[in-house]
């Protein structure tokens, strides 16, 4: 535990709740952040509605992950199996 959270300190300490989703959850930190924690890995693709944000990166690793813009929602392209496979922690840029 104490490894994972030295990883994703950032989107656990201080963070608050956005919205919960059958996928997991989002957050934004005081700084302003929004993390996306994927609890129920959704396959290749992650929908999220959004009205900002145009990239994201996994937070553990820094590993870029796909996006794009559809109207008022974030389309990612994900990896086919969770990095994380209790919680992979997602940074909306």
């Amino acid at each position: 535990m104490g490894q994972w959270l030295r990883a994703h300190g950032e989107a656990v300490y201080g963070a608050r709740p956005l919205a919960r989703h059958e996928w997991g959850y989002a957050v934004r930190n005081a700084a302003g952040q929004l993390y996306l924690h994927v609890l129920n890995w959704p396959g290749t693709s992650l929908d999220v509605p959004l009205p900002q944000g145009r990239s994201a990166r996994l937070l553990a690793s820094g590993s870029p992950v796909a996006a794009r813009r559809e109207g008022g929602r974030l389309v990612l392209s994900l990896p086919p199996v969770a990095p994380d496979p209790a919680d992979t922690v997602i940074a909306i840029e």
